[in-house]
């Protein structure tokens, strides 16, 4: 800038945030104890896959891949508390970022993952209650009547769906996710089964008898190009000022009042927006997808 427009700036300086100090405290926090050096292996882990796989639009690896996989790190520490901390970290790790990879990037990240954590075999994690449900409901997805509560969380048509291996790994994977981040986006071709792997994991997870450790589900959703962006949000009407309240903040409101109902407290409340993402209106939702959780 020049030095008569810089005179009437306020100088500034900015800096990269030292990931490996901010993950240390935080796993420090969480109860872990060689928190420095895993602290350091879950960085240069992120760090080595953003240089060598490939570059996608959806891959992230700054801070908030960073605090997911810190989150997830915490919440397996509470589980078991007896595991080594290794198995735990690497575990986290290859949850919150396995689903988003690619089948050509997959074997570059376990290449990456089983160096930095040299003879660590992470165990199977037992979802075969989740598993057999889904594929129970799969053959079960018929035609339903709406209920007061949901918007379209039924059926309107037969959806026989075969549960394929891989359609039930993105479940499992989608399941996963939706434990550590509190908002994600499913993102892939058409017809490529996105909606499907979300009914699937909500039917499967409302029919599972194990209660404590899979909640039932209420799904509500809205195609957000079907409608205008004042309908979604809402708006100001300048002539008779009033504020208009949109169908999603509808929606939130619909699922906070349901926290005072005995019969759908316990219920997980999920409310999809199933519909292209375009910059308009995904663009007032990053503050509610991070960690704001504002909208």
């Amino acid at each position: 800038l020049p030095d008569n427009l810089k005179a009437l700036f306020r100088p500034c300086a900015m800096m990269v945030p030292d990931y490996a100090m901010i993950s240390e405290i935080c796993l420090y926090s969480y109860g872990f104890t060689d928190a420095r050096d895993l602290a350091r292996k879950l960085v240069k882990s992120l760090q080595i896959s953003s240089e060598q796989l490939s570059s996608q639009v959806h891959y992230d690896f700054g801070m908030r891949a960073v605090k997911s996989i810190l989150t997830a790190a915490g919440q397996l520490k509470r589980n078991f508390l007896d595991e080594k901390e290794d198995i735990l970290v690497l575990r986290a790790i290859n949850d919150v970022n396995l689903p988003k990879f690619t089948d050509a990037d997959l074997p570059l990240f376990r290449g990456i993952t089983s160096d930095l954590f040299l003879g660590m075999e992470v165990p199977e994690p037992d979802y075969m209650v989740l598993v057999e449900s889904m594929q129970a409901v799969c053959k079960d997805l018929v035609g339903r009547s709406p209920t007061p509560l949901s918007v379209s969380s039924f059926q309107t048509h037969t959806m026989n769906v075969q549960p394929t291996k891989e359609l039930l790994a993105k479940c499992i994977q989608l399941y996963e996710t939706v434990t550590v981040r509190h908002s994600l986006m499913v993102v892939g071709l058409a017809m490529s089964m996105k909606t499907t792997v979300f009914k699937v994991l909500e039917y499967g997870m409302s029919h599972v008898k194990d209660k404590e450790r899979f909640a039932d589900v209420l799904m509500l959703s809205l195609n957000p190009k079907s409608i205008t962006i004042d309908q979604i949000y809402g708006n100001f009407d300048p002539v008779t000022r009033e504020w208009v309240e949109g169908i999603g903040a509808s929606l939130v409101r619909k699922c906070t009042q349901m926290e005072t109902d005995p019969e759908l407290v316990n219920k997980r409340k999920w409310i999809m927006f199933d519909g292209p993402v375009d910059a308009i209106w995904i663009e007032n939702m990053n503050t509610v997808l991070d960690d704001n959780q504002t909208l």
